[in-house]
């Protein structure tokens, strides 16, 4: 009786340090320094789609909304990717930095596109950085379009 006392003691000792472990874990602050947020405090939702035109013309088109009016809004990177043989592959990769039409400033909507031609036949997808910035705040997020072939 002495051994069950004392077994069932020990088992209750580990899973309360167990749980304590795991308590302390959670609450370690991030290894940055900037506000931790959960990943809707800024951002709501992307949209963003792709279409073959004619003539073999490509145009992406993203909406992006955020829950309240940001300092700064929009696409941090479009990537163009090309279907190869079964596999997504880089084809082409465009910056904010570089096309400072892919932000908004004040807003809580950003509505942009971007178009490129290629060989019929080519399988594409786009894939965004969206980010919401609002004071000291900020948060990106990646969305994928559906694929197109290049009509």
């Amino acid at each position: 009786m002495k051994k069950q006392i004392s077994a069932i003691l020990l088992a209750i000792l580990m899973v309360a340090s167990l749980s304590a472990a795991n308590a302390a874990e959670a609450s370690t602050p991030a290894a940055d320094d900037g506000p931790v947020m959960r990943s809707s405090d800024l951002l709501v939702k992307a949209i963003i789609g792709i279409d073959a035109r004619s003539n073999h013309l490509i145009i992406t088109e993203t909406n992006i909304y955020a829950k309240t009016t940001m300092d700064k809004l929009g696409v941090l990177t479009l990537q163009i990717q090309k279907n190869v043989n079964g596999t997504w592959s880089e084809y082409q990769t465009l910056y904010s930095s570089d096309h400072p039409e892919f932000l908004s400033y004040n807003t809580n909507i950003y509505s942009g596109d971007y178009s490129f031609y290629d060989s019929k036949g080519n399988t594409y997808r786009a894939v965004i950085t969206a980010v919401a910035r609002k004071g000291d705040q900020m948060e990106t997020r990646v969305y994928n379009s559906s694929s197109v072939v290049c009509t």
